[in-house]
């Protein structure tokens, strides 16, 4: 009796329980309610051992095996060592089974197992590695239905227990996106409803994917440092990458994405974690192979990376033979066998990224904003044993899973500018441009010329102007382009219309998209300090360019045609003078 009560004040102190204590006794038709419980789980209560409560202390005593549990089978189970060949992590205390040297089941005294199974555990704190192991073993060879649920209120899961005793508490409902539900162990304390309350700790990954350092979900800065770490070593922190290095990769039109995800805070009690990562984007988004080249790592809290060795794949969607979009695939199988010697914390973040062309033909504005969505799959039960099936080859069937989505938006504009005479408004056509924009850091160090193709879509940037697309005005004055961000720009003309001045001086014009809650709240161009506000959903903005007119200078090089007109209309006036002088005299 003295051991009985010693062991369970101590395992008492160890495994959470919640409730408070009653000094008197209690009958039979006792509760247990799992409070904050998860929408659309069912909890199950099974009994591994039973005995007499002594409510005032919290201790039970005259312990034996419970009605839920297959002690022949569990007892042997626990007494395996490292040559048995168990499915289930060895048990280990100072290098020793705690469980070797317990007696055998004996159906004729069934105690004595109980009691020396009981005494193993007694030490053990609650989520302690061991303890949570036991209840793995011990979740294989339960008996019966258990105790279920016969009533639900909102947050709370009440089961009905016939008597008090140690239970383990199993989540057997069906799994969601909210994370699993670990084991719970507990002895049935009583309040003076004859009920004991526990709460399930339940944890869930995060998921975010994100238009990488772009608030508006825009594209184009090149703000990216860390293309691939790994291949351009000499690239820092808050550079802007060189448009060279863009090209090497095929990239200088290029979208960023930004995977990241963090793992549930009960990691570690999972026997194997599948995580796998799906984007799919539209075909107006091509994604760049060899781009996630050294940007796939586990981000410290210290700002730390440990690159992962992964890449992604990719692969192209159609509709009878027209491409309709692709699809970005990263399958870790099995993630900790990477994060396994890289220090892995709670805190750490995994993070993916790879980029894709803004392709000719993307979608303009608000109205579709070139849409892409991600989804995170994941392991969403911590209490399936490792299945060495589920290999890099499988497919998974049988493994319990739950799924995070995020989206992106890569909004792009149209900017209709009118070449007009500077005092008569009048269109202008027969203007040559070149677009280009300076680079965002390092001002002025280096002009980005744009390429863009029949339709007006900006399909690259250059750092050779040679290679640049010229934008001719037509008859009305008009000339498009499409594909821009909310940056920016420079129009240097080329060549002028007949009888004007050609600009000396490149003309400035920024498209603004304010944001607000993450939500983008307007549209507008400023030209020469000019603002026309734009059609958000339809995505354009227009703006007017000036020329003035060339100015008629005197000739030089000769005395011109000039002094012939005048001496010959002063001799044609003289000759008139003189008939009439000539004309009253013979009167």
């Amino acid at each position: 009796m003295k051991f009985a009560k010693k062991l369970f004040a101590l395992l008492l102190a160890t495994l959470m329980m919640v409730g408070l204590l009653s000094t008197t006794a209690m009958a039979d038709g006792y509760t247990i309610t799992v409070n904050n419980s998860v929408e659309g789980h069912t909890y199950t209560a099974y009994q591994i051992f039973t005995g007499d409560l002594e409510v005032s202390t919290g201790v039970l005593t005259n312990i034996k095996w419970g009605a839920n549990i297959n002690a022949d089978a569990l007892v042997s189970e626990l007494k395996k060592d490292s040559t048995a060949g168990t499915a289930y992590p060895l048990f280990s205390i100072d290098g020793v089974n705690p469980f070797a040297a317990i007696p055998a089941y004996d159906s004729s005294n069934p105690d004595a197992s109980a009691n020396a199974v009981a005494k193993a555990i007694s030490g053990w704190p609650y989520y302690e590695a061991n303890i949570m192991k036991f209840a793995d073993v011990a979740s294989k060879f339960l008996n019966g239905t258990g105790s279920n649920s016969n009533s639900t209120v909102a947050g709370k899961y009440v089961m009905s227990v016939d008597k008090t005793g140690y239970y383990l508490i199993k989540d057997t409902g069906a799994l969601s996106t909210d994370g699993a539900t670990d084991y719970m162990l507990l002895i049935n304390i009583p309040d003076s409803q004859n009920n004991t309350n526990i709460t399930p700790k339940v944890s869930a990954p995060t998921f975010n994917k994100t238009v990488h350092h772009t608030l508006e979900g825009t594209y184009g800065k090149f703000l990216d440092s860390e293309i691939s770490d790994a291949a351009n070593d000499d690239i820092k922190t808050g550079e802007e990458v060189d448009l060279s290095k863009l090209a090497a990769l095929g990239t200088s039109n290029a979208v960023w994405f930004k995977l990241e995800a963090t793992l549930p805070s009960l990691f570690k009690n999972y026997h194997q974690y599948h995580l796998k990562f799906t984007d799919e984007l539209p075909a107006t988004l091509k994604p760049v192979p060899g781009s996630s080249k050294g940007n796939i790592y586990l981000l410290h809290e210290s700002g730390e990376k440990k690159f992962l060795d992964a890449e992604i794949s990719i692969a192209e969607k159609s509709d009878g033979g027209t491409l309709t979009g692709y699809i970005i695939t990263l399958d870790f199988h099995d993630i900790k066998t990477q994060l396994t010697g890289v220090n892995f914390n709670l805190n750490d973040t995994i993070v993916i990224k790879y980029a894709a062309t803004l392709e000719p033909g993307a979608d303009l504005g608000t109205a579709s904003g070139n849409m892409s969505t991600a989804t995170m799959t994941y392991s969403n039960d911590m209490n399936q044993a490792f299945d060495a099936d589920h290999g890099p080859n499988s497919s998974h069937d049988g493994l319990k899973t739950g799924t995070l989505s995020s989206f992106v938006n890569v909004y792009t504009y149209q900017a209709t500018f009118t070449k007009v005479d500077s005092a008569t408004k009048a269109p202008l056509g027969g203007a040559e441009f070149y677009l280009f924009r300076n680079r965002t850091i390092n001002q002025g160090t280096k002009d980005y010329y744009a390429v863009v193709n029949s339709d007006g879509y900006v399909t690259d940037w250059t750092i050779n102007k040679t290679d640049a697309t010229k934008l001719v005005s037509g008859t009305d004055g008009k000339f498009v382009v499409k594909g821009l961000d909310a940056l920016s720009y420079y129009l240097e003309e080329y060549k002028a219309p007949s009888g004007y001045d050609k600009m000396k001086e490149s003309v400035l014009f920024t498209i603004s998209a304010p944001v607000e809650n993450q939500q983008l709240t307007g549209l507008s161009m400023t030209v020469d300090a000019i603002t026309v506000q734009g059609d958000l959903s339809a995505g354009t903005v227009t703006g007017q360019v000036n020329n003035t007119a060339g100015k008629v200078l005197p000739a030089t090089g000769g005395i011109g045609t000039t002094i012939f007109y005048i001496v010959g209309g002063v001799l044609v006036m003289g000759a008139g003078a003189a008939f009439v002088m000539k004309r009253r005299n013979e009167a």
